[in-house]
């Protein structure tokens, strides 16, 4: 995959033959088996038993003022901002991607040059397919850039599956060998679900219904996630303006 732009249009790319002497026939190459041959895996034990992290969980050396940091305190003082108004203009932006999105500058990108290998005809979320996939793509990442770990990024239910695959396959599939990555709307969903564990039972969904925010149900949703973008509106804005004082009535009571 290239990302061309107008000052660069990428790199020239010729159709990869695998048999030279195949070159003038008129048809296609088959691929090779190791990519094309799905090897069977199958896990015995249906309990996952999760290795201990061994080493630092946070990078030991952290710059004074990190640039990304800065970016984020950047938009919680926005948000803080916005929150404070009576009444939003077009162009005030709550959510964390459009006020960065709003931040870019604008360019004007070439069409994305894209090759797409052959799909296979097992089923994507079994076992065998998610190992096969890992072999594939650390394969190519030798290729192109020999020593890198590769990063994976996938949704959480094929992340669940890569993560299986990790802790049974230590030797070959580890977590020093791959960084299995979940997608970004499950990372964001995730802590949401501990920021609701977190107020589960803590008289939080009392508050909000005495103060007449919303329904049990719905403030329940919120604690689960339920609704994604639900939960995070209702919690930015209906629950720190105009109802904080309502809530720390209620809370204190």
């Amino acid at each position: 995959m290239q990302h061309p732009k107008l000052g660069f249009e990428g790199a020239p790319r010729f159709n990869p033959v695998i048999d030279e002497r195949l070159i003038a026939e008129k048809k296609i190459t088959a691929l090779p088996d190791r990519y094309t041959n799905v090897q069977p895996t199958i896990i015995e034990q249906k309990e996952q038993i999760v290795p201990t992290i061994v080493g630092p969980a946070v990078r030991s050396e952290v710059p004074e003022i990190d640039p990304l940091i800065v970016k984020e305190y950047k938009w919680l003082n926005n948000l803080k901002h916005l929150l404070d108004k009576p009444e939003l203009d077009i162009e005030d932006y709550i959510s964390w991607g459009a006020y960065h999105a709003s931040k870019q500058m604008p360019f004007n990108n070439m069409k994305t040059t894209v090759t797409l290998m052959p799909l296979f005809l097992e089923c994507a979320h079994s076992i065998a397919v998610i190992k096969h996939s890992m072999n594939v793509i650390s394969d190519t990442i030798q290729l192109l850039n020999p020593g890198q770990v590769p990063v994976i990024t996938m949704d959480q239910p094929l992340f669940a599956i890569a993560k299986s695959i990790q802790w049974n396959f230590p030797n070959t599939h580890g977590e020093d060998k791959f960084v299995i990555m979940s997608g970004g709307l499950h990372i964001e969903m995730a802590a949401f679900k501990t920021l609701g564990n977190w107020l589960e039972c803590t008289g939080w969904t009392t508050a909000i219904c005495t103060a007449e925010i919303a329904t049990s149900g719905v403030t329940d949703s919120f604690i689960k996630v339920t609704h994604l973008s639900r939960t995070w509106l209702k919690t930015t804005c209906n629950l720190y303006k105009p109802c904080t004082q309502q809530l720390a009535v209620v809370s204190s009571s």
